[in-house]
C-alpha cells in the first residue's frame, strides 16, 4: 500500500491549537480592541502553574517607577538559583503579567531557575524610553539586590518572544556598552529585528499557508509605529535602533534565537552573531 504523501498545506496540531484560540478573539482594528483580544486569545492558553512553585507579585523600583514584576521560583533546593528576567510580546503594546504568566512559569518548570517577569509601560501611552528603561531598571536592581531574594546575581540570562526578544537583545547591547551588569545568555525568541515591511519575507507571508489575514498588514504598520516610538537608545534618535541589532554584536552574551511563522518581520538579511536555534537544534 502506497503511503500517502503529507499535505504541505496541512496545519501542524500544535498550531491548530494556536490558531483556534484565536477564533473566539478576533483583532480587531482599535488599540484598545487588539489588547483585548490578545488578553483573550493568551487566557484560552493559559495554565495554571504547578502547585509547588512559589509565585509573588512585587514591585522594582527603577528611578522614579515602581516596575510590577512576578517571581517564579520552582521546587527544588535551598540556596542562590540562577535567574531569568523574561520580557512578554506584543507588539511594545499589548501584554501584561497575566498574558505571559504560562511561559513565565514554564522557563522556571523547565530550567529551575528563578524567573523575573517584567511588567514594562507599553506604548503609545508610554513612548521611548520606557519599556527599555523600565526592563534594564529591573537588571540592574536584581544585580544589586537579587541575593537577598535567592537569586545568584552571577547568574542572570535574559529571555524574551518578539518585542520582548528585542528588548532581551536591547539589555544585553546596553549592558556591554555601559560596562554592566553582567549577563550571562540572552534567549531572543523571534524578535523583532528590522522594520522594513518591503522585506521579501513580508511581501511573499499572504501567499503562504495559514497567513494572517489582509487585516494584519495594517495592524503589523501599527505595531511598528508603536516600536519606533522606542527603538532609539538615546533621546536624540541617534543611538542604536532596533535594525542595529542585526549588525554583528560583539562581547555580548551567548543567545539562542528561536524563529517562528513571524519571520516576515525579518530583515533581508540578518547576520545574527551566535548560533541559531530552530525546532530544537543547532542550525550552523
Amino acid at each position: 500500500m502506497t503511503q500517502q504523501a503529507p499535505d504541505p498545506q496541512a496545519i501542524h496540531p500544535e498550531m491548530q491549537l494556536l490558531m483556534s484560540a484565536r477564533k473566539p478573539a478576533p483583532a480587531g482594528q482599535t488599540l484598545e480592541q487588539a489588547r483585548a483580544a490578545w488578553a483573550a486569545y493568551s487566557a484560552a492558553l493559559s495554565q495554571p502553574h504547578p502547585a509547588n512553585m512559589q509565585v509573588h507579585d512585587r514591585t522594582i523600583a527603577s528611578g522614579d517607577i515602581d516596575v510590577p514584576v512576578r517571581i517564579y521560583r520552582p521546587e527544588g533546593p535551598d540556596g542562590l538559583r540562577p535567574c531569568i528576567i523574561y520580557m512578554h510580546g506584543g507588539g511594545f503594546m499589548k501584554g501584561d503579567l497575566d498574558s505571559s504568566d504560562t511561559n513565565a512559569w514554564g522557563y522556571a518548570q523547565e530550567t529551575g531557575a528563578c524567573v523575573v517577569s517584567v511588567d514594562y509601560r507599553l506604548a503609545p501611552e508610554h513612548p521611548h524610553p520606557a519599556a527599555f528603561d523600565d526592563c534594564f531598571g529591573v537588571l540592574c536592581w536584581l544585580a544589586a539586590e537579587g541575593g537577598a531574594m535567592g537569586i545568584d546575581t552571577a547568574r542572570i540570562a535574559v529571555a524574551g518572544d518578539s518585542a520582548g526578544g528585542s528588548l532581551a537583545a536591547a539589555l544585553s547591547l546596553a549592558a556591554r556598552d555601559r560596562k554592566g551588569p553582567s549577563i550571562v545568555a540572552q534567549l531572543l525568541i523571534f524578535p523583532c529585528t528590522g522594520t522594513d515591511l518591503r522585506s521579501p519575507s513580508y511581501v511573499s507571508t499572504p501567499t503562504r499557508p495559514a497567513s494572517p489575514p489582509p487585516a494584519w498588514s495594517n495592524i503589523t504598520k501599527t505595531i511598528w509605529r508603536a516600536a519606533k516610538t522606542w527603538t532609539t537608545l538615546t533621546p536624540d534618535r541617534t543611538g542604536q535602533r532596533i535594525s542595529a541589532i542585526c549588525r554583528l554584536l560583539s562581547c555580548t552574551p551567548p543567545n539562542s534565537t528561536r524563529c517562528a511563522m513571524m519571520a516576515a518581520s525579518m530583515p533581508r538579511k540578518s547576520p545574527w552573531p551566535a548560533e541559531t536555534w530552530v525546532s530544537g537544534r543547532r542550525k550552523a
